[in-house]
């Protein structure tokens, strides 16, 4: 497998970043006062310590295995749209398009990803922490006695073992919808009542755009729910969303990394259905001298 030493570069640096983001944690969390108490129900370690570490490291290896899940996923996402373009009437056929992988297109792309990812990781999260059945499920009745300050907010420890779900979930959607964009593969649609123009669109592109609209609209609807809670005056409101930022970093840069595998996985999952072609857009321009020129058309 060849990666770009550039690619690999920006990787290693986000890698570092969100090392950091584990260690520094940790040491705080080995001089805290409750560092020796036992706050979480782990089959494991008698400390917090031990297992506020476990769940920060689980935060940052598990997305790697969520990467893979999602090229599987993808894999049999294109295999169902294959087997459905086969039954519809408007797609005409499936194929592959080249994509210029530019460095403006990269940094729009990145951007574009990490934010979106962010904000559907905050979402998650809210969710969990949210209901306080799910947020003490990790907890010992020792972690449940202490979780409240004197002043009413919850210390938080409290929310530690839920920063990996949400990270998890994300990156399985994300190497999922973003493999399949990056396979090149588009679907050639015919257009109503036009026999000389088709519509051609990435096959990852609706999901994409589904996951993204979510991601934007819920969090802000989750924020506003949950500021009306004792929970809306936790400084974890803040930290998390910017911990989601640091731990998604090198994820993103991992999907891409390593989408040579999952864009081979996908190119297996079209072979049954599809012969493979590269398909090249050509359009012809001819002049008008004037509105009415396009009356006639």
């Amino acid at each position: 497998m060849n990666i770009d030493k550039k690619l690999l570069k920006i990787y290693l640096i986000a890698l570092v970043i969100s090392s950091l983001v584990v260690i520094l944690p940790a040491i705080n969390n080995s001089l805290d006062s409750f560092s020796n108490q036992h706050f979480y129900n782990l089959p494991f370690g008698d400390t917090n310590a031990m297992h506020s570490l476990f769940f920060y490291l689980m935060a940052f290896f598990l997305p790697y295995i969520a990467i893979f899940i999602g090229y599987a996923l993808a894999h049999i996402v294109v295999r169902l749209f294959c087997r459905f373009s086969k039954f519809s009437k408007r797609i005409e056929f499936v194929g592959y398009a080249q994509i210029a992988r530019s460095g403006k297109y990269l940094r729009r792309r990145y951007l574009i990803q990490i934010v979106f990812a962010t904000l559907l990781c905050t979402n998650v999260w809210i969710i969990l922490v949210g209901n306080e059945a799910i947020m003490t499920f990790w907890l010992t009745e020792e972690g449940v006695s202490n979780m409240i300050s004197p002043d009413g907010a919850y210390l938080n420890f409290v929310f530690v073992p839920w920063y990996w779900v949400p990270i998890f979930l994300t990156t399985l959607l994300f190497s999922t919808c973003i493999v399949i964009m990056d396979s090149g593969l588009v679907s050639i649609k015919k257009l109503h009542g036009q026999s000389e123009f088709s519509d051609t669109e990435r096959v990852g592109d609706k999901l994409f755009a589904i996951i993204k609209g979510y991601a934007g609209i819920s969090v802000l609807y989750s924020f506003v729910l949950l500021i009306q809670t004792p929970m809306g005056n936790e400084g974890s409101l803040v930290l998390y969303p910017l911990l989601a930022l640091v731990f998604i970093l090198h994820v993103i840069v991992a999907i891409d990394m390593f989408r040579n595998i999952g864009r081979k996985w996908v190119f297996k999952a079209t072979i049954p259905y599809y012969e493979p072609e590269l398909i090249t857009l050509n359009f012809e321009k001819k002049k008008i001298s004037g509105f009415d020129d396009l009356l006639t058309q």
